[in-house]
């Protein structure tokens, strides 16, 4: 057997030997769907923070705790609430623009594709090898700036995190501490309360994340952001307020999540039942305790957004390397058209879906808000 005859057994078999190079969009798909997924949650819960109402405590509570809390707390509220605009402003923009970047590489594939194929099949005739190596490069360079995009969104995501919710988190910390030192650090009651709550707020964030997956997959736009109020008291002449998160279908939206719905509603039910007989200091407390695991979850979730971008980073980084593996087989083998055309076939159908995804969701990047109220 010859060198060349065994370069291309080698190319054409590769399947038996290591993995073949996959240059269709299958891995950014899923990649897609996890990034947007984590991106509606996110704007879940910083449609939530911006309508949970400033908490003015009455000043017995200073007194009770030993603390500056009744000062404090409405500062946290304003520094979360300023980190909330900065995400829908800023982050969430970047977020898009991710999908932005699939569609244009979507689209620079369409349009090369036919061309592709053909060289593919007479890639002995004049400089079409060449030709198909350039446009191949092309793909391979459109790869790298899609993977120094996700990177740098996961950075600022992460920075995000890290500056500002992070110190969210530990201000709501200790404000419930201090709270709960005035109205519940005795109380079983209060403490079997709260436990209930953060128990249906748990449950209640694990269906939003099953929800979000489902309408990202058929198409964000089915879906509302709902912000969901009760419990609602007068405080310090303004009124405050329970106030978790959720999604709802939005008008004409295709049904998503069905169980998930299910379940969050059960959740909700729960809390609204637990509080219905508190008394206001019981309330107060509660809506402490809310407002922090609300704090906790928006930080959780920006976390895993940045995990899911850098997973999109990693598959641009992938892609550009089965690219080249592509050019690099085709110049050790010969005849090799009829396994590159395959893999073109099999590309473009992969591509079309991507593309297909990538397009609908884009269309509703900024997902609308609904309020309800459970007290009537």
């Amino acid at each position: 057997m010859t060198t060349t005859a065994t370069a291309t057994n080698a190319a054409q078999d590769s399947d038996t030997n290591t993995d073949p190079p996959d240059i269709g969009g299958s891995g950014l798909s899923t990649s897609v769907t996890d990034t947007q997924t984590a991106a509606s949650v996110m704007q879940m819960y910083t449609n939530v923070v911006l309508q949970t109402p400033i908490m003015n405590l009455p000043s017995e509570v200073d007194s009770l705790s030993g603390s500056t809390v009744v000062e404090q707390l409405p500062v946290d509220q304003a520094n979360a609430q300023a980190h909330a605009r900065y995400y829908l402003q800023t982050l969430n923009p970047q977020m898009v623009s991710l999908l932005g970047t699939i569609i244009g590489y979507g689209n620079q594939w369409t349009a090369m594709y036919h061309q592709l194929l053909y060289l593919a099949n007479h890639l002995d005739t004049g400089d079409n090898q060449q030709q198909f190596i350039d446009g191949i490069n092309l793909l391979i360079k459109q790869c790298g700036v899609g993977k120094d995009q996700a990177t740098a969104t996961s950075s600022a995501l992460l920075a995000f995190a890290t500056d500002s919710l992070d110190a969210d988190v530990a201000a709501f910390n200790q404000d419930y501490t201090n709270v709960n030192l005035a109205y519940g650090a005795d109380s079983t009651e209060i403490t079997e309360l709260n436990q209930r709550i953060a128990a249906d707020q748990k449950a209640m964030d694990t269906a939003c994340w099953v929800i979000a997956g489902s309408a990202v997959a058929l198409g964000v736009g089915s879906i509302a952001v709902l912000v969901g109020i009760f419990a609602e008291i007068p405080s310090g002449g303004t009124s405050t307020a329970i106030v978790v998160g959720g999604f709802a279908l939005a008008a004409g939206g295709a049904v998503v999540g069905s169980l998930a719905l299910v379940d969050w509603n059960n959740a909700k039910d729960d809390m609204v039942e637990a509080t219905t007989e508190l008394n206001k200091d019981q309330t107060l407390l509660s809506t402490m305790n809310t407002a922090m695991l609300n704090i906790q979850s928006l930080s959780s979730a920006c976390n895993q957004a940045a995990t899911a971008v850098q997973g999109l980073a990693n598959q641009w980084t992938s892609l550009a390397a089965d690219l080249q593996a592509t050019i690099d087989q085709l110049e050790v083998a010969e005849d090799a058209s009829s396994w590159i055309a395959s893999q073109l076939v099999a590309a473009n159908a992969d591509w079309e879906t991507t593309l297909a995804l990538a397009t609908s969701i884009q269309q509703n990047g900024t997902l609308p808000v609904q309020q309800e109220n459970y007290d009537a």
